[in-house]
This record gives C-alpha cells, structure tokens and sequence, in this order.
C-alpha cells in the first residue's frame, strides 16, 4: 500500500511542539503509521472522528515531466502539516497534490492552440492538499523553493473574508488557524514571493495574453498557487449517506485498472493510486451505480454510467485525474486528439464523470471528489436533461489548464454547495429550473465566464446563486466579447455575422433569478453581460462586490444588455418594472445606483446598457457614493519613434497630481515619455487616486514606438476575405528577430484574399497584386488586386509580411 493514513484521535505522533517543525528534506518521515498499519485501516468506514490526513509514499517530486503511471506529482513548492488546536504539538503531515499544464506532456497528435500556452508559458502550476476535521485546526505551510517571508503581512489567504488568524514561524513556515465549519474551507494561500501580473499585449482585435509589461495589466495572482480543501469529517449520519458498506462492493487492486466486468453495484477505491491507460476509460457495466473514492485514492481515469438505474452516487474525498489524458482524447479516434476534420468533439472526447439519463426520473449524490487535469469538460449528461436530479456538495475541480474545462452543469431541481472551480470556461453553467448553489470559490482562467445562463433561449425560472467568491480571474479580452463577465447571459451558440440579433425565442422566459454575495476580488474584465434570447423578468443581482477593473481601455470593460430578436424581428420582452434589478453594486467599494454619478459606462459602474431598455433595470444601494466622480484630460501622441521623447498633457477635473507610469518599452519623468531602442507597445498608465472628495480614476493609452530604419510606419493590419475586409481586425506584430510584421489567425480551409495596409481603416496605403500562399507583393494604394491564396486543411496560420522587401507567407502551425 503507497499511502500512510493519519488520524489524530487514533494515533500520536508529529512534532514536538506547536513552534517546531520537520524540515522539508525530514517531511515524508513524520508520519506516524507504517504501510503495513495504513493498509489494515484503509477504508473509510474506519476513519474515526477528529482530524484525518493522508500520505503517498510513491510520489514524484516533479514540477516539468510526466509522471509515471504508478507515481502521484507531488508539490515542488510547499508542504503541509496539520493539528488540531487542541493539541497542536501533534502535527500530521497532509499530502500536497501538485497539477502543472498539460501535465508536463507536449502537444501529442496536433499544434493548434489548447488554451494551456499561456500556462504553459508563465511556468504555472496548482498546489493543494485535504485532509478531514471536525474542530479548528492549525495550519503550517511550508515554502520548499528557497522562498522565504518575513512577517504574515506577506501572506494572503483568499478569499480575504475569511480572516483567518495567521502567525509567522520562521522565514519559510506560516500558520494558520483554520476554525471549524460543517461546510468545510476551500481557500487559497497566497505568498508575496509566488506573485505575478499578466497583461494583454494590444495585439489585434482582442489582445494576447503575455508576461511583458508594455501591455495593459489584466491580473495579478500566484505563479505557484496553493489551496486548501479542508474538508468536513464523516458524522454518523453522512457516513451512512456517503461511505458504502456490505456485500455488494468491489475493491480494485493497486495499479492498473478496468472496470468492464464489475458485477457489483459498488466500486470502492481504498487509499492507493490506480491509472487506467490514456487510451482506456471506465464504461461501466450497467449494475454499477456507485463510485467511491476514499481519502486517498488517486485513481487516474475517467467514469461513464449507462443508464440503468434510479439513483447514482460518486462520493469520498479522493481525487480523480485526467492526467493521462490528451486534451479533447476521442474515444472515435482511439483516445487520440480528435480528429481534424471534426469541428468539436462533445459527443466523442473523454469526459471525467459522464451520465446518461432516461425519461423516468433519475438522481446523483456527487461529494468529496476532487477532479484534476480535466482533458475536455469534466460532467456531462447526456439525454433528458430534466429527468436528472443532482446534489453537489465538498467538489473541487484542479488543474483546469485547456479550454472547455468547464465547472459544472445543474440540471433541473438540482443543488451545489461548498465547492471549488479551478476552471478555463463557463464554470456555473445554470440552464434550468429551481437550482440553487451557494458558497463556491472561483479561480477563473481566461476563457467563458463565471456564471452563465445564456447560448440558447430557455423557459427557466426559480434559481438562486448566492455566495460565490471569485478569488481570481484572467479574463484578458480587449474587445467586447459576449461570452465573458462574472455574469453572462451568452448570444446563441448557433448566431454569426448574418443572424447575430435574430436567434431569439419570445414564446420562452427566464425568470426568478436571484444572484447574492457575488464577490470578485483583484483586477476584473467585466461585470455582466446580457444578450436576452427569451423575455426576463426578475433577475435580481444583490450585493455584487468588484474590487477593481484591469488596465483595459474602458470600453472593453462596459457592462452590456441587448434584447435580442427572433427571425421575424419580435423583440424578447425585458420586464419594464422588474427586469434587472441591481442591489448594492459596488466597485471598488463605491456604490453604483441609477440615477447617480457612478453608474454610466465611463465611470466606475461601466454601465452600457442600450438606452432602448433604460426601463427595464434599475441600481439602488443600502449607501450613497462617498465620493465624486472625476475625469481625465488627456493629449498624447499614438506613436513615438525609438530613443524620442514626448510630453504628456494631462489633467483631472479634481485638479488632483496625477501618477504616470509605463511599461519596460520606455522610460517617464514626470510627464515626459522616453521611448527605448525596441520598437513595440508602451502602455502608459494614468492614475488619479482620488482622496476623501473626489473618486480614484485611471486610464490607459497606447503608444506605438517605431523605427523609421526598421519599421518605417505606425503598424501593419490584414483586410481579409473572412474578416469582410476590416483590418482593424488583424492588427501584426513587429517581430524584431525576424524583422518582419507577424500574425496568427484562424482561417478556415478554401479561397481567400488579403491585403497589407498600413493603418487600420484603409486611410493610407495597402500592399497586394500576387497569388499563392507566399511571394511579392506589389503597392496598389488607390486600387489593384488582392492576394489571392487557397488552403486546404482548417486551423491556424502564421502570416508574415516584410515592408522592406514586400515578401510576404501564410503558413499553417
């Protein structure tokens, strides 16, 4: 058996006092039980009351590579022990999980972009641990890095409301006091050393995401992050309800696993690692109504149940992975990346909890399991959506790096309360009837939303979603992106350029929402969006809490609402007296009522809602804005050449000083921009921070830094074919190695045309006149040809074009 079990009322051991510790080299040695001892006591059904923790003795310290299948990758970074408060000299050491991207595997089976590039790229990785308790327990981390802290103002525990007692040990250790609640604790640990700000580069329409501090700031959050599951214990009564017991159980050997001819309704994972292979996952038998994953097992797979029975169950503290996964692994392509000629695989890939639902009515207990690494979407269901009953509760989900790693869906009647979504789209995903979720901690990657209701007009009413803590989110987009936000109400999945307005259904209604306790701290993109594809009525949204906005021009930041149409022109109905109702908005502590000073798009509230709806939604708050609102003047130059200096004007209505900054792009004195020698993008950064009258207000412009004997212009953008020739579309980038101006772009496989244009309206000049997927290109400013070119596989493609030269290519990546 590799995992040692810990249980505080069954055994002694630990340190030797509450103000010592092992060392990081001495951790593993500290548990009390020998394999032998933890095999003999390893089912569940003997885990008695207090504080339980676990350990792996096959385990890989490993921040890079794979892991091998028999190994779980343990944390490069920290180290846990645990006591009770009671007897805090009795420190139990609490194994800590460690998910990197892709799980240290290249791309296998394709190049396109996963989603993980960014994570990949920043060196990202998750940390967490659980362990079971039934009173308040102290913490100890440890730092393994060579990091280390001098005082506790250095820490941060996430979400902030929880305010837990913390008290410095040494230079490497933290405690903290971590009180009892039957609901558990999911929080983050948070160390001054481990932070780091991503930025949007300004590239294009949308931006990318990137490490370089010329961009505007989106987020600042954990290089290596660590959370802490602690996890409620069995009570007499959940132990009965979640932990099986009798006859009708298989227990699997250690190692390698399939389940393709159980024949009990049980199956019960002791503490241990077990792996399926990457091209095997578990379609269990149709009497297999029960998965169950005791405080640590490390089972790496996935599970799909047929749909022959009434009542399901997956339950227990351990973790299940998709680790060995590839992302979008089709099980039609033999547990390869699916195959290119499929635009999506949503039928096909491998989904780490899958259901199938028939007409009679159906339910599933989900508790305890912590998913990591998910390949695809990690729960799904498949048939009749409003036959299947869900009750959620201790979930978390690790390690979400690709995208369409989403949270969760409920379906009709269902609940979800004290979870975690680490997650890279929709993570709440509330598409039907009398749901309600409460207390969920969110850290959000840059894709989807926190909470979405929207890709289709529905008949839904009666959902309540309150309490929900997003402790971080990487929401990057520059532009006005419909599925994004902390709340979103999503266009039609099926809507494009010709029938954007027109997918509505008034003959469905969304009503009866109500959002409380949203809270949403750091940098955020946006609040809401709104695109209503049914009539609405009483969407209530109370106590919304922003902390702050990112560095984004306002208008990516707008708050949205638009009543959309159906294919005849009707308008959805937005209830006039009850519609969207606001209730103590705030941002940045400041409350955002109508009418007010704060609500309109350009000041804090970034309210853009259409003016046609202005009576549907109202803002009330339970205070008034402490502060008036101020505004920006602002003259600055959109482009500088290299080592050239400008002078910005600027001024706020307060008469306030202003604070100037700029990224590594350029140097500020005062009010004077140096550029440096590279060209690029320098963003400056405006701040008036406001006092005890008037309201802080910032903004960002900007700057493009030229080299007339490298880039002789103010940039390069594409009119393309597939982008109905807007170049503000496809805005390249100057590569200084290659000396060329670069994009990447989806282009989907046929006959297509561009031009090169040196601004981004066709105002100046544009470069065409050739055929083929590389070649010359000619001037033809004031009319000529087009680049005429053909492809024949879908994807991404690189294109490059030399201003000097003329020389331009699209390759496929």
């Amino acid at each position: 058996m590799a995992v040692l079990a810990t249980t505080l009322a069954a055994c002694g051991g630990g340190s030797s006092g509450s103000s010592t510790k092992s060392s990081a080299q001495n951790l593993s040695s500290q548990n009390p039980q020998s394999s032998t001892e933890a095999a003999s006591s390893s089912q569940a059904n003997s885990i008695p009351p207090g504080l339980h923790t676990w350990w792996h003795d096959s385990a890989d310290q490993n921040s890079l590579g794979e892991v091998a299948a028999d190994k779980v990758r343990r944390s490069t970074i920290y180290g846990i022990r645990v006591s009770t408060v009671g007897q805090a000299e009795v420190l139990k050491n609490s194994f800590v999980y460690m998910s990197i991207p892709r799980s240290g595997k290249l791309k296998v089976g394709y190049s396109h972009e996963d989603g993980a590039e960014f994570a990949e790229t920043a060196k990202l990785s998750m940390s967490w641990t659980s362990f079971l308790f039934d009173s308040d327990v102290w913490i100890e981390v440890d730092l393994l890095d060579g990091t280390s802290i001098s005082t506790v103002d250095e820490v941060v525990i996430r979400p902030t409301i929880l305010s837990f007692e913390k008290q410095f040990v040494d230079s490497n250790t933290i405690r903290i006091k971590v009180p009892y609640s039957k609901n558990g604790h999911r929080f983050s640990v948070e160390f001054d050393s481990q932070q780091f700000v991503s930025y949007n580069d300004n590239s294009g329409n949308t931006g990318r995401l990137s490490l370089n501090n010329n961009g505007y700031a989106i987020h600042r959050e954990p290089k290596n992050s660590l959370m802490i599951f602690a996890q409620p214990n069995y009570t007499e009564s959940t132990r009965s309800e979640l932990v099986p017991a009798g006859d009708d159980i298989f227990y699997p050997p250690e190692g390698k696993v399939n389940l393709s001819n159980v024949n009990k309704g049980i199956v019960y994972f002791k503490p241990g690692i077990y792996h399926m292979d990457g091209n095997y996952h578990a379609y269990l038998p149709g009497n297999v109504y029960w998965v169950y994953l005791a405080p640590g097992a490390y089972v790496k797979g996935a599970f799909q149940f047929r749909d022959a029975k009434t009542n399901y169950k997956v339950t227990g503290y351990g973790v299940l992975s998709g680790e060995q996964y590839v992302y979008e692994p089709d099980k039609t392509n033999g547990y390869k990346h699916r195959l290119a000629s499929k635009s999506d695989c949503h039928g096909d890939c491998v989904k780490m909890l899958q259901f199938q639902s028939s007409n009679a009515q159906q339910n599933l207990r989900l508790q305890g399991i912590t998913i990591n690494e998910p390949p695809y979407h990690s729960f799904t269901l498949y048939g009749n959506e409003d036959a299947f009953s869900m009750e959620v509760s201790e979930y978390q989900q690790v390690g979400s790096w690709y995208w369409q790693t989403d949270g969760i869906e409920l379906y009709s009647g269902s609940s979800l309360r004290n979870a975690f979504f680490h997650a890279n789209d929709d993570v709440l995903k509330l598409y039907h009837s009398n749901l309600t979720v409460d207390g969920v901690v969110v850290w959000k990657n840059e894709n989807g939303p926190v909470i979405q209701f929207g890709w289709s007009p529905r008949n839904m009413q009666n959902i309540s979603a309150k309490n929900i803590d997003v402790i971080h989110n990487r929401m990057y987009w520059k532009d006005q992106k419909h599925n994004t936000c902390l709340i979103n109400f999503a266009n039609s999945w099926e809507a494009g350029a010709a029938n954007w307005e027109s997918k509505a259904d008034t003959n469905t209604w969304i009503k009866n929402i109500t959002l409380e306790n949203i809270r949403s701290e750091g940098m955020n993109l946006c609040a809401m969006r709104i695109y209503a594809l049914s009539n609405m009525e009483n969407i209530r949204i109370k106590n919304l809490f922003v902390e702050k906005w990112s560095e984004l021009p306002n208008s990516s930041q707008y708050n949205l609402m638009k009543a959309m149409r159906n294919e005849s022109g009707a308008q959805v109905n937005i209830s006039s007296e009850n519609g969207i109702v606001l209730e103590n908005y705030t941002v940045g502590g400041q409350p955002i009522v109508k009418p007010g000073p704060l609500w309109d798009k350009d000041q804090l509230g970034r309210i853009s809602f259409d003016t046609a709806l202005d009576a549907t939604w109202s803002a009330t708050a339970s205070t008034t804005p402490s502060c008036i609102p101020q505004e920006l003047t602002v003259s600055v130059s959109e482009k500088i050449k290299v080592r050239e200096s400008l002078v910005i004007t600027a001024s706020a209505s307060s008469g306030l000083p202003l604070v100037l900054s700029v990224g590594d792009a350029a140097e500020i004195s005062g009010a004077t921009l140096t550029a440096k020698e590279e060209p690029g993008v320098a963003v400056i950064r405006i701040d008036q921070t406001g006092n005890d009258v008037y309201c802080a207000v910032s903004q960002s412009y900007p700057i493009h830094i030229y080299d007339p004997d490298v880039a002789p212009s103010l940039g390069r953008w594409i009119g393309a074919s597939w982008k109905s020739w807007s170049p503000g579309d496809l805005e390249m980038i100057w590569s200084s190695i290659e000396k060329n101006y670069q994009i990447t772009t989806s282009i989907q496989a046929g006959n297509h045309e561009i031009k090169f244009t040196d601004t981004n309206n066709w105002a100046g000049d544009d470069w065409g006149a050739a055929t083929g997927l590389s070649g010359l290109a000619l001037k033809t400013t004031g009319g000529g040809g087009n680049i005429k070119f053909s492809i024949d596989i879908s994807g991404n493609y690189l294109i490059k074009f030399n201003p000097y030269t003329l020389n331009y290519s699209v390759e496929k990546i």
